[in-house]
């Protein structure tokens, strides 16, 4: 039976780190809420080295994120790119500016990447090779929590630009890494044995159109320059 949007009463599932929820979940809904009136959506979380069997099984319909991992018998779209900022207090980051001295003198809160083979494993690799790992002072497994715990410390968070869009302090800076890191690309994949489903490809292509908006959005966290760009050593 063909999936119709205006009248179908499907419930999609959506897996992606909390990151990839905030990002999509609201843009998702926004998109969908006047021509599928009835669909519903839930967001799945993610669980480390099942992806591929949940989308084969449709336990969810399509995962978001940057999983380099995720190839067997799976399809994937490019949705947008990610670069990183880094969250600290106005007080440690003098007019906005952060050096790669200060950046590793300074104490950081880390995401953890390997709890869901993301794309973000290998910032957080040149982050660590960086900071004296006595400076890591705290680690986390997920996005926004960090950015919260951030926001009522004094610690260095170094994290996609999406995640700055949480932060609402007024004591609080963004500004660009003093080292290099990689632009994530961020994805939706999804099991070919879906790819010709009718729902599925209904959802695949409402989380396509959320793309401008969600550029949009991220275009709208204020950056401070950077004063110098360092290697970080391999």
């Amino acid at each position: 039976r063909r999936f119709d949007p205006e009248t179908s009463e499907r419930n999609f599932r959506i897996a992606a780190s909390d990151l990839g929820h905030y990002c999509i979940m609201p843009l998702v809904q926004r998109h969908s809420a006047d021509t599928a009136p009835n669909v519903s959506f839930t967001a799945v979380s993610i669980g480390r080295s099942k992806l591929i069997s949940e989308l084969e099984a449709g336990a969810a319909d399509v995962v978001v994120g940057s999983y380099p991992t995720l190839y067997a018998n799976v399809k994937e779209q490019t949705l947008f790119r990610e670069d990183y900022v880094c969250i600290l207090p106005k007080n440690l980051a003098p007019k906005g500016i952060l050096s790669i001295s200060d950046y590793k003198n300074l104490d950081h809160i880390v995401v953890d990447g390997r709890h869901y083979s993301h794309g973000h494993q290998e910032a957080e690799r040149r982050i660590l090779e960086t900071v004296d790992p006595r400076r890591i002072r705290m680690v986390s497994e997920t996005f926004m929590v960090t950015a919260l715990i951030a926001e009522m410390s004094d610690l260095v968070l170094t994290v996609p630009r999406s995640v700055a869009r949480v932060v609402r302090s007024p004591h609080m800076t963004i500004v660009t890494p003093p080292l290099e890191l990689p632009v994530i690309d961020v994805k939706q994949y999804w099991h070919e044995r879906f790819d010709h489903d009718s729902g599925n490809m209904w959802l695949r292509s409402v989380i396509s159109e959320c793309r401008a908006d969600h550029q949009l959005e991220a275009q709208q966290v204020n950056v401070m320059p950077v004063a110098e760009i360092a290697t970080a050593s391999r």
